[in-house]
């Protein structure tokens, strides 16, 4: 909740710069220009942060314990399905595919249920679309359109989180497991470092689809037809970006959101290792001793 405190301004900044198309410095002289003093000005920033604070510690808690739960899961099948003898390499790449990979993308796609329809009504109030509390336009949403107004943008936000969510835990994963400089960090520095590395290649991933699906968050076009029918609007939308503004459209905002990215993923990751570290001596169960041993994979 801290880190969403002081960096949820630069979030902010980054839905301006894609909202208008324009780059970090038109974006906030754009801002500025638009409010009398520093308390109406910094009142627009935190736009919708309530609402981001509330929400942040639930959607937290689905995204890391669907993972590790669902990791734990693909874990025991794979164990009772195969038990033959593999490398530590191998056994790394083995645990990737058939446990990390597959929990990740399944833990993106549940904590959407929940962040997806408060990030859309959010970024509308980030973008001065709308005005007044996020959760009464939410209900409003529901009562006038159903269901239906609440995950419009559903399967943008899917194809804008799933490349995010399976970098950053992929990424992760693998990091934790290298063996070599990072081994002999102090442990808070290493998962601060490794946390970063994972931020910045999230976001680096999943640019272009964030891009698209805040254009479709901000403007008029819905489509609620089916998951085929938002998938082509969504490559529509691409096309016409290109189309129309060049290449660089795809990138709008990218400094903003490796800016609020890397030092939040740093915290977050910090706090969830701490945490872990904490608990394990309550919560580490004895091993069975025919198991099969694997790589540490966080």
């Amino acid at each position: 909740m801290g880190q969403i405190l002081v960096f949820y301004p630069m979030d902010t900044l980054k839905i301006q710069c894609q909202a208008h198309s324009l780059g970090s410095r038109a974006a906030w002289a754009s801002i500025v220009s638009r409010h009398n003093g520093p308390v109406q000005l910094l009142r627009s920033m935190y736009a919708g942060c309530g609402s981001q604070v509330c929400c942040s510690a639930a959607i937290g808690a689905v995204y890391l314990l669907s993972f590790f739960q669902l990791k734990k899961v693909f874990r025991g099948m794979r164990h009772k399905a195969s038990h033959s003898a593999r490398s530590a390499e191998e056994s790394q790449g083995f645990d990737m595919m058939t446990a990390v990979l597959p929990a990740a993308t399944l833990s993106s796609f549940v904590t959407s249920l929940i962040e997806a329809p408060v990030e859309m009504f959010r970024h509308r109030v980030q973008a001065g679309q709308i005005q007044g509390q996020i959760f009464r336009s939410m209900g409003s949403a529901l009562r006038n359109g159903g269901l239906g107004a609440w995950y419009s943008g559903h399967t943008a936000f899917i194809m804008n989180g799933l490349p995010y969510d399976v970098a950053e835990l992929v990424t992760y994963s693998q990091l934790k497991a290298v063996k070599g400089p990072l081994k002999h960090m102090p442990t808070e520095v290493r998962d601060m470092l490794i946390g970063a590395c994972a931020g910045a290649w999230a976001v680096v991933c999943s640019m272009p689809a964030d891009c698209i699906k805040t254009r479709l968050e901000l403007t008029a076009t819905r489509s609620n037809s089916g998951v085929l029918t938002n998938v082509a609007l969504f490559m529509r939308t691409a096309r016409s970006m290109v189309k129309q503004e060049g290449l660089q459209s795809m990138f709008v905002g990218m400094g903003p959101r490796l800016a609020c990215a890397i030092p939040s993923a740093m915290v977050y990751w910090l706090a969830v290792e701490a945490c872990r570290r904490a608990l394990e001596p309550m919560t580490l169960q004895e091993a069975p001793a025919d198991a099969v041993a694997l790589p540490e994979c966080a």
